[in-house]
């Protein structure tokens, strides 16, 4: 078995890489006259329904899943096959709450909204570092077969309790086609994910009686995805290691693009517009592509401290991303939420999960895997075997337990599963947002506009408090004649202002 890239393996992975350069030179050339930013930034809001869908799928499957997800699998369960429910939801969510708030007001960057909610710039401006350090921060006799041989090992179980889509969002010519882009590629998504589990199912069905790492063959849980992919094909297909090598870094090239985009994007819309010419605003997001890639690079080599990559991605995330969804939560869903509120406990979120990552880091404990299943080594052949310590009795390797480490006190938050962490940044934020906005007093001094909270929540705050409904909405209706007309130009305004409270119709949960 060769564990090495053949000659064919190379030939292959570097074809990739220079069809993904060709396309990205060929594709600048032909557009190198074009200096209209926003046909650069969103397609010029004509982009099709297929070519969204497919890429919301293409930024879901990321490498770190690729890698990560099936050595998760292997060595806790299949647990994580449950995320597809939420998925579902959230995207239902998305479809009919978050995207016809954002659509109607047509911005490219979605801090614009923090802005204009809470009229609050340095708000703003610690949303879009929280958005930088979160995005610096992806054979065994049939499947009846692998699936007993998981559940023999413990291996089954189904118990247990981002800009990038608004941006695809608002490049959409209607409401409608933006929600159906969204909606096609969850299954696309699930299936995606349901095909890298499954590989980590025929990975400990290979496996289950001969681990890798108990025997030395790989040293980190991430190394087994590539050392299964070699031990299956190995000498006997060439240049398929080649393919999946190249895959992995293809997955991540189209990541990465969408990503440095956005937030290239995102930074150009809250600042560079101000300053920057018309005629040079493609060459500034692009020249900001390549400085935020540049940081990315940077910021990948803390993974290296961390057990895999997976516990990387999802803690990295989950520090910033909770903070983040329960800001834009609290602007649509609160209307009583002040800057105050949302500052404290957007702050308060960051901290708490910057802590749970870099906890998780520095009390970090080698060579163990936490909350681990058995492995065994009962079937590897003896002559096969790396001995690890000289003069160890084989024997005791067989039906062997990882080291697992059970944290105490403190130790059990920074050891937490990285799952838990967006949720329990989000309700950190939440409920401190709400309960400080409360304290302050909420916006009994200020004035929101109607754009920017959900009809729904207008029509509960009518029936429950209509003291404070119609107070909020008379003032509501006094600034709406005073508004402009359009975001063009600079202006924080929304192009549909003009339109009072009183008359708002169901147009944002069309």
């Amino acid at each position: 078995m060769s564990t090495t890239f053949g000659v064919v393996d190379y030939m292959i992975f570097i074809a990739m890489l220079m069809m993904s350069t060709a396309i990205g030179l060929y594709w600048s050339w032909k557009d190198r006259n074009n200096t209209d930013a926003n046909e650069f930034l969103r397609g010029g809001n004509h982009m099709s329904v297929l070519p969204v869908c497919m890429s919301i799928m293409a930024s879901f499957m990321y490498s770190t899943s690729i890698i990560g997800i099936p050595a998760y699998v292997y060595f806790t369960g299949t647990q994580i096959w449950v995320t597809v429910v939420p998925a579902v939801l959230a995207a239902t969510i998305a479809c009919e709450i978050f995207i016809p708030v954002y659509y109607r007001m047509k911005l490219v960057s979605v801090n614009q909204y923090i802005h204009l909610r809470f009229n609050s710039h340095k708000l703003r401006v610690v949303a879009n570092i929280s958005i930088l350090v979160s995005y610096g921060a992806s054979e065994s006799g049939g499947i009846a077969q692998a699936f007993d041989r998981a559940y023999i090992g413990g291996r089954i179980e189904f118990w247990n309790t981002s800009q990038l889509q608004v941006q695809r969002s608002v490049s959409m010519p209607t409401l409608r086609a933006a929600k159906r882009a969204l909606y096609c590629a969850v299954p696309g998504c699930i299936t995606i994910l349901s095909l890298i589990v499954l590989t980590g199912v025929l990975m400990y069905a290979r496996y289950y009686d001969c681990d890798p790492m108990r025997t030395g063959r790989v040293h980190r849980p991430d190394q087994l995805v590539p050392y299964f992919v070699t031990d299956i094909f190995g000498d006997r297909y060439p240049g398929m290691t080649g393919v999946f090598v190249a895959a992995v870094f293809s997955s991540s090239l189209s990541t990465l693009s969408s990503g440095l985009n956005a937030v290239s994007s995102l930074i150009y819309d809250d600042y560079g517009k101000r300053w920057v010419p018309q005629k040079q605003a493609i060459w500034f997001t692009k020249l900001l592509a390549v400085a935020i890639g540049l940081l990315t690079i940077m910021m990948a080599f803390v993974m290296s401290e961390m057990n895999s990559i997976l516990e990387c991605t999802f803690k990295l995330y989950g520090a910033t991303n909770g903070p983040m969804f329960a800001l834009f939560c609290m602007g649509l869903f609160c209307p009583w939420a002040n800057s105050w509120g949302v500052g404290f406990g957007f702050i308060t979120g960051q901290l708490f999960g910057i802590w749970l990552t870099i906890g998780s880091v520095v009390d970090k404990q080698t060579d163990v895997l936490y909350m681990a299943l058995p492995t065994s080594t009962d079937g590897c052949a003896t002559q096969n075997i790396t001995v690890i310590m000289p003069g160890a009795n084989l024997s005791t390797l067989t039906h062997y337990k990882i080291p697992q480490y059970y944290p105490t006190g403190y130790q059990l938050v920074h050891h937490m599963s990285p799952l838990y962490v967006p949720t329990i940044t989000f309700l950190i934020t939440l409920i401190l947002g709400n309960v400080v906005s409360l304290l302050t007093l909420g916006n009994k001094d200020q004035t929101i506009d109607p754009n920017l909270v959900h009809l729904n929540v207008c029509r509960m705050l009518e029936k429950i408090l209509p003291q404070s409904w119609q107070q909020f909405q008379t003032k509501a209706d006094e600034m709406v004649k005073m508004t402009g007309q359009s975001t063009d130009g600079g202006s924080d305004r929304l192009p549909e202002a003009e339109t009072p409270l009183s008359q708002l119709s169901d147009q944002q949960s069309v």
